[in-house]
């Protein structure tokens, strides 16, 4: 899990919640998330469910896992999580932008 404690960390920055408060929404002590984010605590498969679940990310992000051979970035990650929020209707929308977007972007290339 080498990259959970600086995830974890990033994750808890942006959102702007202390660390005695995140603690306090897991039901963990005060000092747990200084430890997983100082990275001499590992949490548990149930704790990291539960962080992931509360930051909207997947456990696999959390813990620096990728599928892909391909690293997907930070804002890669949180477009993903918007896009999932969207009803089909506003996914296709949105897939029509980005292909009309990427359009332009190639003619301005040439």
């Amino acid at each position: 899990m080498s990259q959970f404690p600086q995830r974890l960390k990033k994750l808890r920055v942006e959102n702007g919640i202390q660390q005695k408060d995140l603690a306090q929404i897991l039901n963990y002590g005060a000092t747990a998330i200084s430890n997983y984010e100082c990275g001499t605590h590992e949490p548990s498969y149930d704790i990291l469910i539960k962080i992931a679940n509360y930051f909207d990310v997947t456990v696999d992000y959390l813990i620096g896992n990728n599928n892909t051979s391909k690293e997907l970035s930070d804002f890669d990650y949180k477009l993903i999580s918007q896009c999932g929020k969207l009803n089909s209707c506003n996914k296709n929308i949105l897939l029509a932008i980005a292909n009309a977007l990427e359009t332009e972007q190639n003619k301005a290339k040439k």
